[in-house]
């Protein structure tokens, strides 16, 4: 899977988690440029953490944060 596919993904997890915001296509492709870097791996263990302590939909920086 892509990176670009695994960021799209974890967003679409997140957003059935945290369901106060509907990702658009906009907001997933600023996601996508912000987190592009960040090996898959890394990125959904950063995710599967920000489910189980955050308390709203995170924003690049607080994913970027937990990598």
């Amino acid at each position: 899977m892509s990176n670009e596919k695994s960021i799209v993904k974890l967003l679409a997890d997140l957003a059935s988690v945290f369901q106060d915001v509907e990702p658009s296509e906009r907001m997933v492709g600023m996601y996508t440029k912000a987190l592009a870097d960040i090996e898959p791996e890394k990125l959904a263990w950063a995710c599967h953490q920000w489910m189980k302590t955050g308390k709203r939909f995170p924003y690049p920086a607080d994913l970027l944060e937990l990598c």
